[in-house]
C-alpha cells in the first residue's frame, strides 16, 4: 500500500492504494476542507486559523494510517505553497507527524500528474482519433495538460476557485491567462476534455441531483457546455444559503462553485469543446501511480 497527501489551497486530501495489484485498487479516499488559501493575498501570509485547520487534518489522517501497513508515502503541496512566503510551519509539521519532507510540486508538474491520473482512471472511455486534454479546477491555480508525440504540453493557469472567489477575476485578465491554450487549439487535432477536481466533480453530482455522493455515477459522466451554462446561470441566482441546500453540492464548497465553474466554461469555450468527460481519478492518483 501507498499513500498520498496533497494539501491545496482549499482541501486536504489522501488516498491510500495498491497500484502494484493485478487491478489498481485505491480502496481509501479522505477529503477535509482546510481552506488553506483563505485570505491569501499579495504578501502570501496563510492565516493561523487555516494553518490550524490544515495541521488538524493532517494529525486525522496520521491517525488513520496508523492501521495501514503503508510501504511509501508522499506528502505535497501544490498552488497555496507555490505562492506562500512562509511555509516553514508546514515542513515542521509535515516532519513532526510523518516524519517526511514536504514535496512542493511545480505548475508543470502538478498538471502533469493530472493528466497521468485522469487519463489512467478513463482508459476505457478514451480513444485513438481524440488528442485527450484534462483540465483540473484548483482551489489556486487550474492545469490543462496533454501529450502529443509522447511529448508533454502542460499549462498552469494562475485562476482558481478559492482565489478567484476572492479576487474575482476580470475579463482582461482571465483572456491573458488563457492565451498559451492557443498552442492546443493550433494542433488541429479532435479534443477529448476530461475534467478532474473538486469544481467538475460537484457539477456532475448536481446536474445528477444527487443527495448521496456516488462515484461510480460521477466517473465518466459527459458534462455539456449547455448544462454546465444552465447550471451556472440558477447557481449564481441563489443566496448563499439556498447554494447550501442544493443536492449534489458540498455545502463547504458552495461559495466557491460559481468562480470554478466560470473558470471552466472559459478554458471550454477557449478549447472550442461542446463537452467534457468527468474523471474521479485525479492529481493524487497520478502521483500514486508515479510511486511504482
Amino acid at each position: 500500500m501507498y499513500a498520498v497527501i496533497d494539501l491545496g489551497t482549499n482541501s486536504t486530501r489522501m488516498i491510500v492504494g495498491n497500484i502494484k495489484a493485478e487491478q489498481p485498487e485505491i480502496p481509501l479516499r479522505i477529503r477535509r476542507v482546510t481552506r488553506m488559501g483563505e485570505g491569501l493575498g499579495s504578501e502570501g501570509e496563510i492565516l493561523p486559523r487555516a494553518q490550524e485547520r490544515t495541521i488538524n487534518a493532517l494529525k486525522q489522517f496520521k491517525q488513520v494510517l496508523q492501521d495501514i501497513d503503508v510501504e511509501k508515502l508522499e506528502v505535497f503541496a501544490t498552488s497555496v505553497a507555490r505562492r506562500a512566503t512562509d511555509l516553514i510551519w508546514l515542513e515542521m509539521a509535515v516532519d513532526d507527524i510523518f516524519q517526511k519532507n514536504l514535496r512542493i510540486l511545480s505548475g508543470q508538474e502538478e498538471a502533469q500528474l493530472s493528466y497521468l491520473g485522469a487519463t489512467k482512471g478513463l482508459e476505457s472511455f478514451l480513444t485513438d482519433k481524440e488528442l485527450p486534454v484534462v483540465v483540473d479546477i484548483g482551489g489556486g491555480s487550474s492545469e490543462v495538460c496533454t501529450v502529443v508525440n509522447d511529448s508533454l504540453k502542460a499549462f498552469s493557469l494562475e485562476m482558481g476557485s478559492v482565489r478567484g472567489t476572492e479576487n474575482p477575476i476580470s475579463e482582461s485578465v482571465m483572456a491573458e491567462q488563457l492565451s498559451p491554450l492557443a498552442e492546443i487549439i493550433n494542433l488541429q487535432q479532435p479534443l477529448k476534455l476530461v475534467g478532474t477536481g473538486g469544481t467538475i466533480t460537484s457539477l456532475a453530482a448536481v446536474e445528477q441531483a444527487l443527495t448521496v455522493y456516488d462515484s461510480g455515477l460521477v466517473h465518466g459522466h459527459v458534462l455539456k457546455y449547455t448544462a454546465v451554462e444552465e447550471i451556472l446561470q440558477k447557481l449564481t441566482a441563489m443566496t448563499l444559503a439556498e447554494r447550501q441546500g442544493v443536492p449534489g453540492l458540498e455545502p463547504e464548497r458552495a461559495d466557491i462553485i460559481i468562480a470554478g465553474v466560470k473558470i471552466l466554461l472559459a478554458i471550454m469555450a477557449r478549447l472550442a469543446c461542446r463537452e467534457l468527460i468527468v474523471s474521479e481519478s485525479d492529481l493524487l492518483d497520478g502521483m500514486l501511480y508515479s510511486m511504482s
